[in-house]
């Protein structure tokens, strides 16, 4: 196996030789990809305000059941974010060992995402001030340290679409040590892990369905932190990371030109597919492997 595996990983940069793929080399542009990022953005968007007392909620309350469904299944678009973060990151970074240099990697995304967070903390201190005593400060700090995610009684603190960046400063503290290992495994390998991640989190989706499944229906508040924390734990959102880079590393081994109505028909069938799809039952996970295809086809029909 070790065997077919370095084959298989030597056989992923034949014709590349002679320019090689670091991170210092620039890279083509993949427009398509940052128009996904928009839509991704908007849905989730949407989908906060069509929950109960947000403005849109009357409007996806009267529509009809397929459009209310894709609006509140909004949240699975920071699930398509953790796909394309891990696709992006390792497109970036992809060379032929997948070695980086990691203090200069967690330095560039520190410098690129901390000063913008710290301030939208600051923002919310208006809001939260009186709480600061006590307790309130302890929590502030796991906030502000971005491992709130890693505590389902605080993970929404202070300011709750914060969780998904918790989520990714240990995607990124990872990274540098998943590249590695992702680029050496076969097309094969790549499958079954997409299939497992997939797998997985229909199990995750079903325990966050269906209180009956898991025991705690009567006990509201450990069922609470239960669905938070298969919602925003970053070890459950990883694998959405890891199907983002094992897509980039089969971009990387057959950057294939795509015509662009392919992508558009993607978009579509995960339309289609979230419209019949029960809001509650939606997990980011379950739609890995269709994000990771969708990115695919996109960045497929970028490449020129």
């Amino acid at each position: 196996m070790a065997g077919e595996l370095h084959s298989d990983s030597s056989k992923m940069w034949d014709g590349l030789a002679a320019t090689p793929v670091t991170a210092s080399t620039p890279k083509p542009l993949l427009p398509q990809l940052t128009g996904l990022r928009i839509i991704a953005a908007l849905w989730v968007v949407v989908f906060h305000m069509a929950l109960p007392g947000g403005w849109l909620n009357p409007l996806a309350v009267s529509m009809p059941q397929w459009v209310s469904n894709v609006m509140l299944t909004g949240h699975c678009g920071v699930g398509l974010f953790f796909v394309l973060s891990g696709f992006i990151l390792a497109y970036t970074y992809l060379n032929e060992d997948g070695k980086i240099d990691r203090r200069r990697f967690w330095l560039n995304r520190f410098a690129r995402v901390y000063p913008i967070y710290l301030l939208s903390l600051l923002v919310l201190v208006p809001l939260h001030w009186q709480n600061l005593s006590g307790s309130g400060g302890v929590k502030l700090g796991l906030v502000a340290g971005l491992i709130q995610a890693w505590f389902p009684q605080f993970a929404l603190y202070w300011n709750p679409p914060a969780w998904s960046l918790s989520a990714e400063a240990f995607f990124y503290a990872a990274f540098p040590f998943l590249l590695p290992y992702v680029i050496r495994l076969n097309r094969p390998v790549l499958c079954l892990l997409g299939a497992a991640i997939a797998s997985a989190a229909l199990v995750a989706a079903s325990l966050t369905a269906y209180p009956e499944l898991r025991g705690l229906k009567a006990i509201d508040d450990q069922t609470g932190r239960l669905v938070i924390f298969l919602r925003c734990n970053p070890l459950v959102r990883l694998p959405e990371f890891v199907m983002g880079i094992c897509f980039a590393v089969l971009f990387a081994r057959s950057p294939t030109k795509l015509k662009p109505w392919v992508p558009a028909v993607m978009l579509l069938v995960l339309i289609f597919g979230l419209a019949h799809l029960t809001p509650l039952l939606a997990f980011a996970g379950m739609l890995a492997p269709i994000f990771g295809l969708l990115i695919l086809c996109l960045a497929s029909s970028s490449h020129g």
